[in-house]
């Protein structure tokens, strides 16, 4: 039995386990004109993409599986890299306790699921969200653990909602998910993030081909249904030119690093 605190180390303020149809069904319910379902007019690839269809649940459950194998791979790591801006033990999210213990599957799910939720994210940022992670993994060597991959998991799906919604998404907007954080604090964590992936936040279409088909080979092993298709023609144009757009704009904004900086430097520079 999880002592409360356990409960809300992984589960954001007043919201035990995720519920199936999210905040827009329950403000649909309440009768509210609340609405953030997200434009398919761009892509074929998911339409009625919210986090109540069956598909993108069990894209989110693969994504957590993918994200488990690296947390436990960190821990496998004979250096360990860490950045206090992901810490919990120094930043936390919400007040439950920091655990020691790694996260299973079903946390990391948990923790996903409820965000996409409660801000109807559309299903791409999922697996965008998964290649920001390794990213950052490999152009810094950051390793896992219990108490920085929420926060990392956080950031790389703020950067990838960014990147792909219609709509606008500010950080203020994840700050209804965990209340105890401030606008100002995922703005800092947003900017180390792009610190960090030395502003490289382009994605090709061929990098998402890649993170689809590894998280469909996981429903496949299980004998599950995964009936996500991969990005059209017009998706992929989508994916390209809007990552790039994003990068330029994080470049002029915040002066970009040469991509060849040595991770000594980069440690500097996040402490800017």
């Amino acid at each position: 039995m999880s002592t409360p605190a356990e409960s809300e180390r992984y589960f954001p303020s007043k919201k035990k386990k995720p519920i199936r149809g999210g905040r827009l069904a329950q403000l649909t319910k309440e009768g509210s004109d609340f609405n953030r379902t997200k434009s398919s007019s761009t892509s074929t690839m998911f339409i009625n993409s919210t986090v109540s269809t069956p598909d993108v649940d069990e894209l989110l459950r693969c994504t957590a599986i993918k994200i488990c194998i690296h947390i436990n791979e960190g821990q496998e790591a004979l250096e360990k890299v860490s950045f206090d801006i992901f810490d919990e033990r120094i930043n936390k999210l919400d007040n439950g306790a920091v655990l020691d213990e790694l996260p299973s599957v079903d946390d990391i799910y948990q923790f996903i699921s409820i965000i996409f939720d409660t801000e109807q994210l559309s299903a791409e940022c999922a697996i965008m969200t998964l290649a920001y992670i390794e990213r950052i993994i490999s152009v810094t060597g950051l390793t896992l653990d219990a108490a920085n991959w929420r926060r990392v998991v956080l950031s790389t799906l703020i950067l990838a909602s960014k990147v792909w919604e219609d709509q606008a998404v500010w950080n203020v907007d994840f700050c209804s998910v965990f209340p105890h954080v401030t606008a100002q604090d995922l703005a800092q964590l947003e900017k180390v993030l792009l610190r960090l992936l030395q502003f490289n936040v382009t994605l090709k279409s061929s990098d998402y081909t890649k993170y689809y088909f590894e998280l469909r080979g996981f429903a496949e092993r299980d004998s599950r249904n995964f009936p996500l298709k991969p990005l059209d023609k017009a998706a992929a144009q989508k994916l390209e030119s809007r990552s790039a757009s994003e990068e330029e704009k994080a470049r002029t904004q915040l002066g970009g690093l040469p991509r060849s900086k040595s991770l000594e430097s980069l440690t500097e520079s996040v402490k800017s």
